[in-house]
């Protein structure tokens, strides 16, 4: 039944598709209507491969129009408090910070920027990435929720975790 629902999301027309998340993002109080042109569009495009019915596209979605975004308390307590943690996030703050641009391979770059001064591999910091700024375990892909989010947030996020 999740998937077929899955599927019938994926085939129905964009514009429907966008009319029926926004009105589901409205009911659940995300104000979609109070961003930038477009922003909206592009987060329900983003999270449409993610959602298997509508009713999850406010929650997979809140980190995107609120800063008091739901934390998956399992996904923070494995990454956010491991050890090395703190001096992992702190890298990726500094390498984000360093980019030209927060284009998706810009962020890229810049994970594996962090990667390399750390000497662990990159796939040991996306989930800690993805947790610090999200607050999920899972989601579309990391690169290009950090770009749409954009570098202000995302970089105000891990600051926000790495405060005591």
């Amino acid at each position: 039944l999740e998937w077929i629902n899955q599927q019938h999301l994926l085939r129905i027309p964009a514009d429907d598709y966008r009319a029926q998340a926004l009105s589901r993002l409205r009911a659940a109080g995300l104000d979609p209507d109070a961003q930038p042109s477009g922003y909206a569009d592009a987060v329900t495009d983003l999270l449409r491969e993610r959602v298997k019915f509508l009713r999850e596209l406010p929650a997979a979605a809140a980190c995107f129009f609120r800063d008091d975004y739901p934390v998956d308390e399992k996904a923070a307590a494995k990454n956010l408090r491991r050890e090395g943690a703190t001096e992992q996030l702190a890298a990726l703050h500094d390498a984000l910070l360093a980019r030209p641009d927060f284009e998706p391979a810009s962020v890229e770059a810049g994970i594996r920027n962090a990667a390399a001064c750390l000497g662990v591999e990159e796939n040991r910091l996306k989930p800690l990435l993805r947790v610090a700024i999200t607050g999920q375990a899972g989601g579309p892909d990391l690169t290009a929720v950090a770009s749409l989010l954009g570098s202000e947030r995302v970089l105000t996020r891990i600051a926000r975790v790495l405060q005591p």
